[in-house]
């Protein structure tokens, strides 16, 4: 995806944000047309432009259940975040498996992690410190009966903040908040993942990056 098309993206997801929570007046009149680009991909059949299906595939890319994106990081489901009895600020959602797919790790090349075992820990890092969150998949759902979950939850002085973020085709979202650092842009942006198993860690370039999870 072109820098120009990820700019427009990341310009609709704002805007869209903002329209759904009622704020028509804090956007722009760009704004306002490039929501209205997603709205109408979302019912024409219509050819693309190279334009447009970037701004498409941007917010509606992949069709894991959950995804994981650079930025603030957020911890986007189609379902939602179902608190873990006995364990503070952790939360789990159904996924269709344990699979995930990385993208913008350098050497890490874009696709499927290779040599995740089904039962798997990643953690990923916000900023420079230790702080983020970390993941975990399991061979059940959220429930204990069978099926896959995934699980998310502070580590450090990582944690979540108490207001979920609104997208409007994903239910519920959850933003990391590094509580030693109070800065979005320098602390709570995705800087690295872990694969725990193997100790190995990537660095996230450019500080764009994105995990999909749990895709069939």
């Amino acid at each position: 995806m072109s820098d120009a098309g990820k700019l427009c993206a990341t310009t609709v997801l704002a805007a869209l944000t903002l329209l759904n929570a009622g704020c028509k007046s804090s956007i722009t009149k760009d704004e306002r047309n490039l929501s209205q680009i997603v709205q109408r991909l979302n019912t024409t059949a219509g050819k693309l432009s190279q334009d447009e299906a970037d701004v498409r595939n941007f917010v509606d890319s992949k069709s894991s259940p959950v995804k994981v994106r650079g930025g603030a990081m957020t911890f986007i489901t189609k379902n939602s975040w179902s608190p873990v009895n006995g364990h503070r600020h952790t939360y789990c959602t159904k996924t269709q498996s344990s699979g995930v797919e990385a993208e913008g790790f350098g050497v890490l090349a874009d696709g499927s992690i290779p040599n995740l075992p089904q039962k798997w820990t990643l953690q990923v890092v916000g900023g420079s410190g230790s702080n983020g969150i970390q993941m975990q998949s399991d061979t059940k759902d959220c429930g204990g009966n069978a099926g896959f979950s995934v699980t998310i939850s502070p580590i450090q002085s990582g944690d979540f903040y108490p207001n979920d973020l609104t997208l409007p085709s994903r239910k519920q979202n959850k933003r990391f908040l590094d509580k030693s650092c109070g800065d979005e842009d320098a602390c709570e942006r995705m800087t690295s993942l872990k694969i725990v198993s193997s100790g190995i860690t990537y660095s996230c370039l450019d500080l764009d990056c994105s995990l999909y999870i749990g895709a069939p």
